[in-house]
């Protein structure tokens, strides 16, 4: 009789440390909080953080959140073509492809003014059409940005007019 007890603590203590991980999670959702340097560089790696717990757990506040802190990022840096590219991720995942067409073309602008050297280290899809970057320290990479967002814009206009053609079904 003295092992039920045993086994009722151990039980216990399993759900706590459960419960742990499961709050730590939420917290930190599938990345920890940004490490690199400045508060544009934080911002868009912790948007790009949210954008994949959404992916994951499919929470609208997570695409809220990381929708307002793109656009922080916009009004500090205007024309900031890695948040104009996540943003237009964002809005393709929510199925606004013409403000998604409209963010990559403004990113498209704001690159042939400045282009943009990033190292891609993570890449993800949207429904198989838009392609979100985390900055790693921006300006020390060695990809040009512009190739990728030009690549989005094309998919998201192939996108735009399958929805258009009478074959095409609403959320294929």
């Amino acid at each position: 009789m003295k092992k039920a007890p045993v086994a009722i603590i151990v039980f216990m203590v399993g759900l706590v440390l459960c419960l742990g991980v499961a709050v730590a999670q939420e917290y930190y959702a599938v990345c920890p909080p940004a490490k690199i340097g400045s508060p544009v560089e934080k911002k868009l790696s912790t948007a790009f953080c949210l954008y994949n717990s959404y992916k994951i757990d499919k929470k609208k506040k997570y695409l809220t959140d990381a929708t307002k802190l793109l656009e922080s990022v916009l009004k500090e840096d205007p024309g900031n073509p890695i948040a104009l590219n996540n943003l237009a991720a964002i809005n393709v995942t929510e199925g606004k492809l013409d403000k998604a067409d409209t963010l990559l073309g403004q990113a498209l602008d704001s690159l042939k003014q400045k282009p943009c050297l990033v190292r891609l280290n993570r890449v993800c899809d949207v429904n198989n059409i838009c392609v979100a970057v985390e900055p790693v320290q921006i300006g020390g990479g060695n990809q040009d940005l512009e190739p990728m967002v030009k690549f989005n814009k094309e998919m998201v206009k192939d996108m735009m007019a399958n929805l258009k053609s009478p074959k095409a079904k609403v959320g294929q």
